[in-house]
């Protein structure tokens, strides 16, 4: 399938703004991506909510909202990642009633959108080519180079680093730290990229 078939579907799916999607990750390619991210992690994101919420730890409940916030904008999720945006201010500021009131709606919301997401890539499995395999030299010379740039904050440098590294495929003992890097990225966890870069 097609890329223009596989963002015309995604374009049907409720809630899901293909167009501001793609305007923010800069091309069809990035949101394909962003968007694949993002429904490899949904059952943990709605775990991890699902879980601060009824155990009462406020603070790291907003810190998981903010995360979908960002990442849902991202991806043109939008009505997503305003409720997050409003449970993260209910959070900080201690609204216990608004969260109470929003919260399931959000996981509802989260879980339907991973149900139409699971149709989608259960139709188009085979949308991209495989890529090239990646040896190890690569693969450190690339986290080297990515280290220096996030450490300096140098985003440009962090994006074109990850959009090489997309093309090729990972051997299997290296691709949960891959997996993991994508995600922090998505998320803006550049601390957390740090982290797995220095293989801490």
């Amino acid at each position: 399938m097609e890329s223009a078939e596989w963002l015309e579907r995604a374009g049907q799916i409720p809630g899901l703004d293909v167009r501001v999607g793609i305007a923010n990750c800069g091309s069809e390619d990035e949101y394909m991506s962003a968007v694949k991210i993002f429904y490899d992690t949904i059952a943990g994101k709605a775990e991890e909510i699902e879980d601060h919420y009824d155990s009462g730890n406020l603070e790291y409940f907003t810190i998981k909202v903010h995360a979908l916030k960002s990442a849902a904008r991202l991806i043109g999720a939008v009505v997503i990642s305003d409720i997050a945006r409003n449970l993260e201010e209910a959070g900080k500021s201690g609204n216990l009633e608004f969260i109470k009131a929003e919260t399931p709606h959000l996981l509802s919301l989260f879980r339907e959108l991973k149900d139409d997401l699971d149709k989608l890539y259960h139709d188009t499995e085979n949308v991209t080519e495989t890529g090239r395999a990646i040896g190890d030299d690569l693969i450190s010379k690339a986290y080297e180079e990515l280290l220096g740039y996030t450490e300096r904050m140098d985003y440009d440098g962090m994006e074109n680093i990850m959009d090489n590294l997309e093309k090729f495929d990972f051997p299997d003992a290296e691709k949960e730290r891959y997996e993991a890097l994508k995600v922090a990225w998505l998320e803006m966890d550049y601390p957390q990229m740090i982290s797995l870069l220095k293989g801490e």
